[in-house]
């Protein structure tokens, strides 16, 4: 067992988490020398920004948040949005602009003009796993966040 091993298992002691033997922390398997598959992106980011001697606060969460925000882009969403057309992008701004769902309607209505493929276009999205109908008419994203991340980058490429 490694130091950081050691480490993660005594912090578990200080109720931080749920635990470090079995159930949600119970490590990928014995050979992975590396902290549980199920530590959350944003729970492993503030846990090793945040010193031992101190507890987790709201406040931490909200001083870190764009700094693990950034860094969720970077490790997670861009390679997502680096696999799509752009028209693909042009819909998943569209469906953005409501937030992390929409209705199909106001997809279309957003698009400067109607693509003939649009239900390709959403069907390429839906095999991608990037969106899923959650109703009939409606568009939402799989991954939660990625609306978010979607309209940061707009305002960040202008």
């Amino acid at each position: 067992m490694t130091g950081d091993m050691v480490l993660w298992r005594a912090r578990c002691g200080e109720s931080r988490t749920s635990g470090s033997e079995g159930g949600p922390g119970k490590r990928a398997s014995r050979k992975a020398r590396t902290a549980p598959w199920s530590r959350p992106y944003f729970g492993a980011l503030l846990w090793d920004s945040v010193p031992l001697s101190e507890p987790i606060t709201k406040e931490h969460f909200r001083s870190l948040r764009p700094a693990i925000l950034e860094a969720l882009d970077h490790a997670f969403f861009d390679a997502r949005l680096a696999r799509t057309s752009n028209w693909e992008r042009r819909l998943l701004v569209a469906i953005a602009a409501d937030g992390e769902s929409s209705p199909i309607r106001s997809v279309l209505n957003r698009m400067d003009s109607d693509h003939p493929g649009t239900s390709r276009l959403v069907a390429r999205l839906v095999a991608k796993g990037l969106v899923y109908k959650p109703k009939r008419g409606r568009l939402a994203f799989t991954v939660p966040l990625f609306g978010d991340y979607l309209r940061r980058k707009a305002i960040a490429d202008g």
